[in-house]
């Protein structure tokens, strides 16, 4: 993908399929969690890798719906 595809997705823009979001979540070796209640929707990609000493961290990356 482009970054302005990415972009796009990231805004809001555009509503990925699962089967992209999986693919997106692999990429950087990240697993997808996906919550759907109540008309209410989240995502959130969580790292594989445990950061390095040096590394700075914020956990998963999650947006709602």
């Amino acid at each position: 993908m482009t970054q302005p595809q990415i972009s796009t997705i990231e805004g809001g823009d555009s509503v990925p399929t699962l089967a992209l979001l999986t693919r997106l979540a692999g990429a950087p070796d990240a697993s997808l969690s996906i919550r759907l209640d109540d008309g209410d929707s989240t995502f959130v990609f969580t790292p594989h890798h445990r950061p390095q000493p040096d590394e700075t961290s914020t956990g998963g990356h999650s947006s709602a719906a």
